[in-house]
């Protein structure tokens, strides 16, 4: 597997989604280099480049709004969709 190396602080990854996520995560002033779609929290501040860790995070820490299933909030226009597929459109 092809590793993949930060270029802000050498971590490496085992994939281009990893790095992503990290970068959302540690290096927010270059978040324009992310080549990921970035899902947003619509209940907190929380943000990550995967979808199943949106949803997880919903499940743990907002449950009263997993089981709505508002899952995925555009960074560009603040709205909200039910599934990825609507956040992908």
């Amino acid at each position: 597997r092809i590793l993949t190396r930060c270029i802000y602080c050498n971590k490496t990854f085992k994939g281009k989604s990893g790095l992503d996520d990290h970068i959302l995560k540690r290096h927010l002033d270059f978040i324009a280099s992310i080549s990921s779609k970035i899902h947003e929290c619509t209940q907190c501040t929380y943000k990550t480049t995967k979808s199943s860790n949106i949803r997880q995070h919903l499940i743990t820490n907002h449950p009263e709004v997993a089981g709505n299933r508002i899952l995925s909030r555009c960074i560009y226009c603040n709205k909200t969709f039910k599934s990825k597929l609507g956040l992908d459109d």
